[in-house]
């Protein structure tokens, strides 16, 4: 994603700036079994329950799990784009 607005050695520091320092710190998304993943992941579950109530409602009642549309948002740092 940062390549598509800065050169890339910028680009790369940036990225290892955004793994490694606060507040960011996105590295630890990564690590083995993806706990803090799973925290977000649940922790939104938790926001969509709380404030959009009816699609939750709906999302559950078509067993859909927030995990299958929002862990690629983790695994591509939000860069991924919705395409038809």
């Amino acid at each position: 994603m940062f390549l598509t607005y800065m050169p890339e050695e910028e680009a790369f520091w940036l990225l290892v700036g955004v793994m490694n320092r606060e507040p960011c710190a996105i590295r630890t998304l990564y690590i083995d079994g993806m706990p803090l993943a799973q925290k977000s992941l649940y922790t939104g579950n938790k926001l969509m329950k709380k404030f959009y109530p009816r699609l939750h409602k709906h999302f559950m009642a078509e067993n859909c799990d927030i995990s299958m549309y929002a862990t690629q948002w983790f695994l591509t740092i939000f860069s991924n784009s919705f395409r038809e």
